[in-house]
């Protein structure tokens, strides 16, 4: 397999897609190079994992954070979901990741469960600001999850900011939704109904 470097010098406009790939589909690259796609959102929405079968190595991209790194994603709920989805894959030898040093299975597992404890810690931290000043302005629940997490010297990214108010913004849906569920009991047997 050849890498062309400095592919962007290549490319001065837009590339159209020809295929559109989702989770579950093979790619065949060439004799013995064989992909499986893993859709796996949360960092960015369409975020995809690839496991190369024959050397059951799995590049990860930036679905799973290194560790000591500010949390970056879209939505928190669907990083959560992707990294019980990598943790339930028993083949992965090897975890390639976009940012960090190549982990074998034991260190790959690590990063995964570390990611999803620091996401918990991340999400209790959100909730306990919401829940302690549900009127106040995103500035000060954003500088009081900064200072419970440790994570003040990060308040100055934007990334970071975006990442929380993501995280705000799934709470307040999740909260929503337990006030006014949604009534569609039975609108799949009658969609003339709804």
């Amino acid at each position: 397999m050849q890498i062309t470097p400095h592919i962007h010098t290549l490319l001065n406009e837009p590339v159209g897609i020809d295929t559109f790939i989702t989770d579950g589909n093979s790619i065949s690259c060439e004799n013995g190079i064989t992909l499986e796609v893993l859709d796996t959102p949360g960092h960015s929405a369409g975020s995809q994992c690839f496991l190369f079968h024959e050397e059951r190595a799995l590049f990860t991209g930036d679905a799973i954070p290194v560790e000591g790194d500010i949390p970056i994603y879209v939505s928190p709920g669907q990083c959560e979901r992707s990294w019980n989805k990598l943790l339930d894959r028993p083949e992965p030898e090897l975890y390639l990741s976009a940012w960090d040093h190549a982990k074998n299975r034991k260190e790959g597992k690590q990063a995964v469960r570390n990611a999803l404890a620091r996401h918990i810690a991340l999400d209790a931290a959100v909730r306990r600001a919401a829940h302690a000043s549900p009127e106040a302005s995103f500035d000060p629940r954003f500088e009081h999850i900064g200072r419970e997490m440790g994570m003040e010297h990060w308040e100055h990214l934007a990334p970071f900011r975006q990442s929380i108010a993501a995280h705000l913004e799934e709470l307040k849906t999740e909260t929503a939704e337990k006030k006014h569920p949604s009534n569609k009991i039975g609108l799949d047997k009658h969609p003339e109904i709804g």
